[in-house]
């Protein structure tokens, strides 16, 4: 420490000689922002004080805070681009709100990271905020809001068509289904962090008297605790999730944790009413499906009643892709795209727990169905990602002879069809639970009573409720919350959903194909 201060004296010293005094023109000015939202609202404030001063040529920006130094450099890229000479940063200055980083290091856990509050773009907000302050040049000018999403109804769902790059169909998804995304993130994120089924037992949150809520303390540590899984998002996801965010006037990190709210639930042990079963998928490939080469019967089970939704994607930069699923999750369990590739994934408990140091399973495979061009890439691209454990996960494609079933495990183990049948398990197979072993004989038996299966008798298949058979022992159950038959060659999907557990299966067929222009 003496050593650099001797070494900072003798140049100030130096600098000193050469300073030469004249009049220089001075420019205060100063705001008081609303701040993008936060889930640690009851902690943090929801606006700041923000200020300049212009010395001449000079720009000083004060920051309520400590700024990484990315942030520092842009704000004087920006600076000087505006006409200024130059520009620095002062830290700590008029209110301190914590730590802002740039949005690529939002997924890494490091302190500064981890007390960033105001979510990944905080950092953009800066420099909106102080280019309104700024004398010289003009700011830059705010982009309209995306237009609203496509949205029909299909007898007892919701289509929706979400177009453009990832963060306009982001916010299309938060737009059309803000209710859908806050209600999701009450249920699944704040209730289990209320009825203290997601709070530690030990440590210091074992210290607080029973009628403390921890949940304010509770929700900011899961949300510091889910940045890891960011950091494997491939490009455009983390706008994708911030224009969600801002679509249904959410915080980043809310809209965040409840995509990973699936991934934390099969990770804890807990009673029936909390796990995350994604059950029956099946795949027919070759002789046994005549003509189509491969037909795709899957039953998705979800513990709570949701109304599922058809996601048609249409990104501007990757191939267009149609998925099942919820209005609050972006990524999905069940879909297909233009080239035909099927996806559908089952939580398998004996296969391990989900890890949480990398994104969520439903994430990746989005991604998958938007970047694969055939079974082979796809299936790559989730060997490529194969720290997440406890997934079977079904992959087909117009070729019958593709179809694979990943066993996500200790290791990746992928599994053929037999005589042309591919089971999401082998119920002979110690991943096989009670149930799942039911359940999967039960479709081994159905299958092979045809000779050929077609796309009707696959959805016969899917709703048959065995006599005698309760809860998800049954293919078709209480839990069933739709029903999806995949013909990959043809390009087309067929979807029933399931308002009450003996609903009739009435299916919607949506089509990838494009038709050519008269």
């Amino acid at each position: 420490t003496e050593e650099v201060g001797k070494a900072l004296a003798a140049i100030t010293m130096e600098v000193a000689e050469e300073i030469s005094c004249n009049e220089a023109q001075l420019h205060v000015a100063y705001s008081t922002p609303a701040l993008p939202p936060t889930i640690a609202a009851s902690l943090m404030p929801d606006q700041t004080y923000l200020q300049t001063l212009e010395i001449d040529n000079l720009l000083l920006t004060f920051f309520p805070g400590e700024p990484c130094v990315e942030i520092g450099l842009e704000m004087r890229r920006q600076a000087r681009s505006r006409g200024y000479a130059n520009q620095f940063s002062v830290g700590l200055a008029n209110d301190h709100i914590l730590y802002f980083v740039h949005n690529y290091l939002y997924g890494t856990l490091v302190f500064e990271s981890a007390m960033n509050m105001y979510g990944p773009h905080i950092d953009r907000w800066f420099y909106s905020e102080f280019g309104k302050l700024m004398t010289k040049g003009s700011p830059a000018e705010t982009p309209p809001s995306p237009g609203a999403a496509e949205l029909t109804s299909l007898d007892s769902m919701q289509s929706i068509r979400l177009e453009g790059d990832a963060y306009t169909r982001g916010y299309q998804r938060g737009v059309a289904f803000r209710e859908d995304l806050g209600r999701a993130y009450q249920d699944y994120v704040v209730s289990p962090c209320r009825s203290g089924e997601w709070i530690p037992n030990g440590g210091l949150w074992s210290l607080a008297p029973p009628f403390v809520d921890q949940t304010p303390l509770a929700l900011t540590r899961l949300a510091i605790g889910a940045r890891p899984m960011l950091a494997g998002l491939a490009p455009g996801w983390l706008d994708e999730i911030s224009g969600m965010a801002d679509g249904a006037q959410l915080p980043f990190d809310a809209v965040w944790l409840t995509q990973c709210a699936a991934t934390y639930t099969a990770r804890a042990s807990k009673d029936e009413m909390y796990r995350s079963p994604f059950c029956s998928m099946v795949a027919v490939t070759g002789d046994k499906a005549g003509a189509d080469d491969c037909v795709v019967g899957r039953n998705f089970d979800w513990p709570d009643q949701e109304s599922p939704v058809i996601a048609d994607t249409r990104p501007s930069d990757g191939r267009r892709y149609v998925t099942v699923g919820f209005p609050w999750s972006a990524g999905t369990f069940t879909g297909m795209n233009e080239a035909g590739v099927v996806i559908a994934v089952e939580r398998v408990e004996n296969r391990g727990e989900p890890s949480i140091d990398v994104p969520p399973i439903e994430i990746v495979l989005a991604e998958v169905l938007r970047s694969s061009s055939d079974p082979q890439s796809a299936i790559e691209a989730i060997e490529a990602n194969a720290a997440t454990r406890g997934y079977h996960i079904l992959v087909a494609g117009p070729t019958g002879a593709d179809a694979r079933v990943l066993e996500l495990g200790a290791s990746v183990v992928a599994r053929e069809a037999v005589d042309g049948v591919l089971l999401g398990i082998d119920p002979a197979s110690s991943a096989a639970d009670g149930d799942a072993a039911i359940r999967y004989a039960r479709m081994s038996e159905l299958v092979s009573t045809e000779r050929i299966v077609s796309e009707a008798e696959m959805r016969s298949f899917l709703d048959d409720r065995e006599p005698g058979r309760e809860g998800q022992a049954a293919i078709r159950n209480e839990m069933t919350r739709y029903s999806v038959v995949f013909e990959p060659k043809a390009r087309a999907l067929h979807v029933a959903t399931f308002a009450t557990s003996d609903a009739e299966a009435r299916y919607t067929t949506i089509s990838l194909v494009v038709e050519a222009a008269p």
